[in-house]
């Protein structure tokens, strides 16, 4: 990471973040605190294995970044039931 003089806008729940975090946000919170995906940003319809490593190794290979699973590319809530297959790391 750089130097302190740095300013990016950090997402919420990334490491660097300054802002609060809360474990619940109405849709109209979500939509300004995630407008899209970018650098910091990327969205997760489902849980495949394989699309996760890929985000989490881009993300881990640069400033980090927030993975939000149940959400479409278009930014559209989508949810995800969290059960035994979604929980599971084997």
């Amino acid at each position: 990471m750089s130097g302190p003089s740095r300013r990016l806008a950090y997402p919420p729940f990334h490491p660097e973040s300054s802002r609060l975090n809360q474990l619940a946000m109405s849709l109209a919170e979500f939509r300004r605190a995630f407008p899209g995906e970018g650098q910091h940003v990327e969205f997760k319809r489902g849980t495949s294995m394989q699309e996760l490593q890929n985000s989490a190794v881009a993300f881990s290979n640069a400033e980090g970044g927030v993975i939000l699973i149940g959400v479409d590319d278009d930014g559209s809530i989508a949810g995800r039931t969290l059960d035994a297959g979604t929980t599971s790391t084997g």
